[in-house]
């Protein structure tokens, strides 16, 4: 396994900026957003991203879209994810639980997936969907349900605060060789804290990983504060977690 750090979790930084922060924490690799630093509407901007990533030598572990699968065209995702040169495309699955999500709703979600999957296996690439609330991956059953539908389909694992470690361990193991990244954040009492605070924890999420998935990337999803300080800290607790697994 190898460290990320998710652009998103430093919103208003630029993309020099988040680079060089990147490779002073020594992560190995950037989880590029769609949202703020590399839209899909300027392919010129992911192209100067990947060149900075090549010059601090770092990788691109994923082009982290914000596209919901709803029936619009794919295609300028796709077109970045090449440019940045990764493999993975994270997308989210909708914008309603799987409880709220009409029948009709639920089938463009499935169908949108359903094409995208077929763009990017044409490129080397893969879908990922988010892990997530108020999407049709809120739940485990749901997230199983949607990958069965999809051929082809992946997802990402995060551990949901509402649950205990052995029910978050049990969904790694359901979800299995389907997992292709991680994104790791720690709380405490509801409230962010170090990852160093949850190292054991953390080792015991990782450990199962490794076992079970094929997870690529750990990123950084956004840290205590929202200050560099505090990720770099991060940045180094989770790299002695996964150099001890």
């Amino acid at each position: 396994m190898k460290t990320s750090l998710l652009s998103v979790t430093f919103r208003k930084k630029t993309v020099e900026e988040i680079v060089a922060l990147a490779a002073q924490g020594g992560v190995d690799a950037i989880e590029w957003g769609s949202d703020v630093h590399i839209p899909p509407t300027d392919p010129a901007n992911a192209a100067k991203a990947l060149r900075l990533c090549r010059e601090n030598g770092l990788e691109v572990s994923a082009y982290g879209t914000y596209y919901r699968c709803d029936g619009t065209d794919f295609a300028p995702y796709l077109e970045v994810a090449q440019i940045l040169q990764t493999r993975v495309i994270r997308v989210w699955a909708g914008s309603l639980g799987s409880e709220e999500c009409p029948a009709e709703t639920r089938s463009v979600i499935v169908e949108s997936l359903k094409k995208a999957v077929e763009m990017a296996s044409g490129t080397g690439c893969v879908i990922a969907v988010e892990y997530h609330p108020y999407t049709l991956t809120d739940t485990l059953e749901s997230t199983l349900q949607l990958l069965q539908e999809v051929p082809g389909l992946y997802t990402y694992w995060q551990y949901i605060l509402t649950l205990s470690v052995e029910e978050n361990l049990s969904h790694i193991e359901a979800l299995g060789e389907k997992v292709q990244n991680i994104h790791a954040y720690y709380y405490e009492d509801k409230q962010q804290a170090s990852m160093a605070s949850g190292t054991q924890t953390w080792k015991t999420y990782l450990t199962k990983a490794k076992q079970c998935t094929q997870a690529g990337y750990v990123g950084l999803e956004f840290v205590r504060g929202g200050t560099a300080e505090q990720f770099l800290e991060d940045a180094a607790a989770l790299k002695e977690i996964i150099n001890g697994l």
